[in-house]
């Protein structure tokens, strides 16, 4: 983020890991915060917010820079997520107090009780795919 923003740009993150998941693309995810601190440099921000909080059963993330105004390529970039998610994106902006952006994520109930580890992520191998010539059978005549 600090090299897309460049050294003008102060950040105040406060990302924790909240007891709940939300269940979604971490590319994703990443491709739209990056969008976010992007369209804010672009729009003369100097300062860039990022909080997340759990509310209820849902995972809050507030993005919020003091630049001009929202530009359109980074919202849908975050709606884009959104819309993967489950979930909604509200936005507030004015040339005088910035951009807001709440990305809201239903939170994903654990399956036990108890404290389960996080999935890791994995690529599953493709399956095979069958030819014509696999299902032939030689016939004698």
């Amino acid at each position: 983020m600090c090299c897309i923003a460049g050294a003008a740009i102060s950040f105040d993150l406060e990302i924790g890991l909240p007891r709940s998941r939300v269940r979604l693309d971490p590319y994703d995810f990443d491709g739209a915060m990056l969008a976010l601190v992007a369209e804010a440099a672009a729009s003369g921000a100097r300062d860039i917010v990022v909080r997340m909080h759990k509310v209820g059963a849902r995972i809050w993330i507030f993005a919020h820079d003091d630049g001009r105004r929202a530009r359109p390529p980074a919202l849908v970039v975050v709606r884009h997520l959104a819309r993967r998610a489950h979930g909604q994106v509200l936005v507030r902006s004015s040339s005088s107090t910035g951009t807001s952006v709440a990305l809201i994520l239903p939170a994903v109930l654990s399956v036990c009780a108890g404290d389960t580890p996080a999935p890791s992520w994995s690529i599953m191998p493709k399956p095979k795919e069958k030819s014509h010539e696999e299902d032939r059978q030689p016939v004698a005549a």
